[in-house]
C-alpha cells in the first residue's frame, strides 16, 4: 500500500491481498474518508468478533435496488471523500465498490464463513492482537 504525503490518497500493487493490509496512521480529520474509514473498520470488525465461529461479517449494499451481498476482504480510502469497499460474492467473484462518504449505506449481516478452514481475522489485519494494538493506540 503506498500513502501519498500530499493528499493522504491511498494506492494498492497489482495482486495485494486486502485483508494483511496495516493501518496506516494519518492526521485526524472528522471530514476526511480516512476517519469514516477508521470508524468503518471499527464497526465492521466489532460486528466480526462477536459472531459465532462459523460465520464472518457480510455485507449488503442498500442502494443498488437489487440485494448485493459480499464478504468483506478490505476497506480503502481516498481523501478527501471516497471510501472503497473490497470483497467476494458468493460465487467467488471480486467485488469493489467506490463510494463518497455521505452516500453509504452498508448492512452488515452475519453470513457463513467462505474459509472455515482459515482462522478468523479482523478485517484489514492480520490478526486480533494487531487490531487491537491499533485501536488502543488511536485512543490516545
Amino acid at each position: 500500500m503506498l500513502i501519498n504525503e500530499r493528499d493522504n490518497s491511498v494506492t494498492f500493487p497489482s495482486g495485494f491481498d486486502p485483508i494483511s493490509l496495516q493501518m496506516p496512521i494519518i492526521p485526524k480529520d472528522a471530514n476526511h474518508a480516512s476517519e469514516f474509514y477508521w470508524r468503518l473498520v471499527q464497526m465492521v470488525n466489532e460486528f466480526h468478533r462477536e459472531l459465532e465461529e462459523e460465520y464472518e461479517v457480510g455485507g449488503q449494499l442498500v442502494n443498488f435496488g437489487n440485494e448485493t451481498t459480499f464478504s468483506f476482504t478490505g476497506l480503502g480510502y481516498f481523501n478527501p471523500s471516497l471510501i472503497r469497499f473490497f470483497g467476494t460474492k458468493p460465487d467467488g467473484s471480486p467485488v469493489e465498490l467506490v463510494q463518497h462518504v455521505t452516500q453509504i449505506s452498508v448492512l452488515l449481516v452475519r453470513q457463513k464463513r467462505i474459509h472455515p478452514e482459515e482462522p478468523k481475522r479482523p478485517i484489514g489485519f492480520a490478526s486480533w492482537d494487531e487490531y487491537d494494538t491499533e485501536v488502543a493506540e488511536r485512543k490516545r
